[in-house]
């Protein structure tokens, strides 16, 4: 896991506590911790996000509907394959 920090020093202490409750907070919402953001606020205090894991979805749209591909029936899929990409 990595932890970004925004010039400061973490000691070992430091680093293993952010860890903990990251993790903490990501089991409690069923996900993973994919990196970690650490800062001192402006009164010392030492501050983190967490970033999780997510699976992104990719959405189309498609005779005026929005869905994903796995959902299309047969005439949308065959229309998504007969596009033209315009670049």
């Amino acid at each position: 896991m990595v932890i970004e920090t925004a010039g400061i020093k973490l000691t070992a202490d430091e680093k293993a506590e952010v860890v903990k409750q990251a993790q903490a907070m990501a089991a409690s919402k069923g996900e993973q911790v994919a990196k970690i953001k650490a800062w001192m606020d402006s009164e010392g205090f030492l501050c983190f996000q967490p970033f999780f894991k997510r699976e992104i979805r990719r959405v189309r749209r498609i005779t005026g509907y929005f869905s994903e591909i796995k959902n299309f029936n047969d005439a949308k899929k065959a229309e998504l394959r007969d596009r033209v990409a315009h670049v």
